[in-house]
């Protein structure tokens, strides 16, 4: 709560959204292509014999690895731009991008990548191993 205090009395209610578009712009195109590694693994594992359970966790599991590779650039982005909420040192994406790129270059839009990927694996291969679980039971207790 003292952290929203003291960015709405330094910035305004806006404040509280700075780094949203660099959010969707992130977002978008990672969820596109989430869902879409995540049925196309997925469809491809267990047309290959791997048992569904394991086809669901290897293919959540590939799929939220290759989404946060894709989309690392925009998080960093939007990481720096939420974390200069206070001081405003960026006037737009475009802006914060070429500091990013001026101060570090293109290493620096990776930043922490192999954390991300090391804990994004078990995540998602959990998260969607149980979306995909929970369907299948509920659309079944509907018949």
């Amino acid at each position: 709560m003292e952290c929203i205090k003291v960015i709405v009395t330094s910035r305004g209610l806006r404040g509280l959204y700075r780094g949203l578009s660099a959010h969707a712009c992130r977002d978008i195109p990672a969820t596109s292509l989430y869902l879409l590694t995540y049925e196309a693994c997925t469809t491809y594992f267990t047309d290959h014999g791997l048992p569904v359970i394991a086809s669901e966790l290897l293919a959540g599991g590939i799929a939220g690895d290759i989404s946060w590779l894709f989309t690392m650039p925009f998080d960093v982005v939007k990481s720096v731009m939420q974390a200069d909420a206070t001081e405003r040192k960026y006037s737009s994406i475009w802006d914060c991008t070429k500091h990013v790129y001026r101060a570090k270059g293109i290493p620096g839009f990776f930043s922490g990548t192999l954390m991300v990927l090391i804990r994004a694996f078990p995540v998602n291969a959990v998260t969607l191993m149980v979306y995909s679980q929970s369907l299948k039971f509920l659309n079944s207790q509907r018949n």
